[in-house]
């Protein structure tokens, strides 16, 4: 598989990206508070995951701060991605209220 070099949205740290067979996972829209959000569902995956640039912005702001429920330190886990190569340790989980809808033009 191909390694894609991605730097992040909005100009944060960026990350390495695997070029997938179509049908691996898809792209779509879930709603946190007022602020719509690009999500990948990941068919594979065993756990959900947000950067943590993205959940201080959410924290820092009025709109959307409130669908941060809690942020807990764990023991830390260690993960791998579908690359051998992709791994990372997480010790914190965050819980966020989230809202799946269809948009007003049935595209959600």
């Amino acid at each position: 598989m191909e390694a894609l070099e991605r730097t992040g949205a909005r100009g944060g740290e960026g990350f390495n990206a695997l070029k997938l067979p179509v049908g691996y996972s898809c792209r779509g829209f879930l709603w946190l508070g007022p602020a719509r959000a690009e999500a990948v569902w990941d068919s594979g995956a065993s756990r959900n995951s947000i950067d943590k640039d993205y959940l201080r912005a959410l924290l820092n702001s009025d709109r959307t701060s409130s669908v941060v429920t809690d942020v807990t330190d764990i023991e830390p886990l260690n993960c791998q991605g579908l690359s051998k190569e992709t791994r990372i340790q997480v010790s914190q989980v965050a819980y966020l209220n989230t809202t799946f809808m269809e948009d007003s033009r049935g595209e959600g």
